[in-house]
């Protein structure tokens, strides 16, 4: 039996941490956040196909990422150029991890809809918070001050993922708490005891 599902959500909300438990109960989790930096680190797949877009943030094969933010995050056209070229690697490695495996997978992909990953899941569940808590985790997590981490959030629509997904777990208290939200859909959907 092969079970899917796609996670996703919010910055700060806790979906990696909803991964780490996942991993815990046997899923095999597959992280696209991974996936894109290897193939963008040196001698990465899409490395030759960045730098034939984006030459002047390239040099000798490797990508200087600042470069390529400023570039992609000022520009929509550009952003979605570079996520033209990722998106196709990480689907590839995500559909080709998925096949090979069995069992209970996990896709931990934070643009799970943007990259068409949500097609290969059985189901899709989002991690959302309260923004308060969200902020409070960006600033610690990242060390940085409430302005950016306000911005973060607002960067990502987490209504339209709510509203496309197949379940959203909020996690708005302790870890123990949130764990049980998450077994509790792994027991309604038969992958734990």
């Amino acid at each position: 039996m092969r079970f899917i599902l796609g996670l996703t959500g919010v910055s700060g909300a806790g979906k990696s941490v909803a991964a780490g438990h996942f991993k815990k109960r046997g899923a095999f989790v597959i992280d696209a956040d991974k996936i894109s930096r290897d193939i963008t680190k040196k001698g990465g797949i899409a490395v030759p196909e960045i730098e034939k877009a984006f030459p002047e943030a390239v040099t000798d094969g490797e990508i200087d990422r600042k470069k390529l933010g400023s570039i992609v995050f000022n520009d929509s056209e550009k952003l979605k150029i570079l996520n033209k070229i990722t998106h196709k690697y990480i689907m590839k490695i995500i559909k080709e991890l998925s096949e090979s495996n069995d069992g209970f997978i996990v896709i931990d992909a934070p643009v799970l809809y943007e990259a068409g990953a949500d097609a290969l899941c059985d189901k899709v569940m989002v991690i959302d918070a309260p923004d308060e808590v969200k902020i409070k985790r960006i600033m610690a997590r990242d060390n940085i001050d409430r302005a950016r981490a306000a911005e973060r959030i607002a960067a990502r629509n987490a209504a339209a993922l709510k509203e496309k997904a197949d379940v959203t777990i909020v996690n708005d208290s302790d870890e123990a708490s949130f764990f049980s939200k998450l077994d509790s859909f792994l027991k309604g959907n038969a992958i734990i005891k």
